[in-house]
């Protein structure tokens, strides 16, 4: 089972790394950021090497424009501070991340076929090891397409971004902040009103 990450309060400027054995070497890659308070689950295809040179989910070309889409549809309160934190903001927030395969690189393409049919298997299995059941949002169609059926079929709430010749398109992403709206964020807490007598 994964561990919690430690998070000092407020985000984090501290790199979250660690070492796992890949093929049976030590491979530095993104510490899953996932707790038993996670509403929603973020889930990429690998990082790419910028990622796990700064400690933070998304810090390439397309992860920085993504940031910038999440923030224009107003998803987790990402302000223009967070820059370079926000995986670390929204996990403060309830958002957990992780990725199809743990080996970075710095392209999707130069991943074998074996590490995505077996990070698919091991995926859900991660997840189902979570001490709680979140919304699974996928970045890519790719992930979707591995293992968005699985998600489904175990009773998972599922969304795909998805993206055009690498750009995302803004709209999606409003689409995405309405279906966590109905799907995956807390209720606010019911404040009692005063009666007219």
């Amino acid at each position: 089972m994964t561990s919690e990450p430690v998070l000092p309060a407020g985000h984090s400027p501290v790199p979250l790394t660690e070492t796992v054995l890949v093929d049976g070497k030590p491979v530095l890659t993104l510490k899953e950021l996932v707790s038993p308070s996670i509403h929603t689950l973020i889930v990429g295809i690998n990082p790419p090497p910028p990622a796990v040179a700064v400690g933070h989910y998304y810090q390439g070309r397309l992860g920085r424009q993504l940031w910038r889409c999440m923030r224009v549809a107003g998803i987790g309160n990402l302000l223009e501070s967070d820059r370079g934190q926000e995986d670390s903001v929204l996990f403060h927030q309830g958002f957990g991340f992780m990725d199809l395969v743990r080996r970075p690189t710095a392209r999707a393409s130069q991943l074998r076929s074996d590490e995505w049919r077996q990070g698919g298997d091991s995926l859900i299995q991660r997840v189902a090891a979570l001490a709680c059941r979140p919304c699974v949002v996928m970045v890519y169609k790719s992930v979707a397409d591995i293992a968005g059926g699985r998600f489904r079929e175990l009773g998972y709430r599922t969304f795909t971004i998805g993206c055009n010749q690498r750009r995302f398109r803004e709209e999606r992403f409003h689409e995405l902040a309405f279906w966590l709206h109905c799907n995956a964020l807390p209720m606010p807490t019911a404040i009692d009103l005063p009666v007219n007598g």
